[in-house]
């Protein structure tokens, strides 16, 4: 058996909640009726005496503890990545795959000039993409990185529809009125490409 003995002073709920009560905070709060407006960082004392705008740049600064604290629980809200069962996610990568993404998180792709290693490294993932969509020899295939896959469809789309145009106008026929025909579990940004370069049918 163990005894314990603890020593502590008198506490009084009633003096804490009255100094919460008549705290700075919830003064401010009170008076300008902005508690939707502001964050309160609570990671430390210091940081849960002071309210973070949510739309504009605050006039003071803020630990980046409390603000990876309080933007991660924020993200917390959202779905769990590796539950979403759509069949265009992909939910699992390698761990040198994603710190080489890390590693390169600060370099631009619109200055190619200034990062032709990865500009090279670029240029061979679209022969390899070309390569297992059969290109044949003599062809020269083109394409570019995209900030995602939705981002990707739609420059197909509009580089099918413009093959088709020209195709079309050869054949001295109407561009006018394109159509697309799709399966019902098409990737979803086929149906807003669709929508987006106005074609007028879609067939499922």
């Amino acid at each position: 058996m163990i005894n314990l003995t603890y020593q502590h002073s008198q506490v009084d709920p009633d003096e804490i909640i009255a100094k919460l009560h008549d705290s700075p905070v919830h003064k401010h709060r009170a008076r300008n009726n902005i508690g939707a407006e502001s964050l309160t960082p609570y990671s430390s004392r210091y940081n849960a005496q002071s309210e973070l705008s949510k739309y504009k740049i605050p006039q003071k600064g803020a630990p980046a503890e409390a603000v990876h604290s309080m933007i991660r629980d924020e993200l917390d809200l959202d779905g769990r990545p590796n539950l979403n069962l759509a069949s265009f996610v992909g939910t699992y990568m390698e761990r040198e795959a994603e710190a080489l993404m890390v590693e390169n998180l600060s370099k631009n792709m619109s200055d190619a000039d200034e990062y032709p290693a990865m500009m090279d490294i670029h240029a061979r993932c679209v022969s390899i993409i070309a390569h297992m969509w059969g290109v044949q020899k003599g062809e020269k295939a083109i394409g570019t990185a995209t900030t995602g896959s939705s981002e990707a469809i739609h420059l197909g789309g509009l580089a099918m529809k413009r093959r088709w145009q020209e195709k079309r106008m050869k054949d001295g026929k109407d561009t006018t009125k394109p159509n697309i025909i799709m399966g019902s579990n098409a990737q979803v940004a086929l149906e807003k490409f669709a929508r987006y370069v106005n074609i007028d049918e879609l067939r499922e």
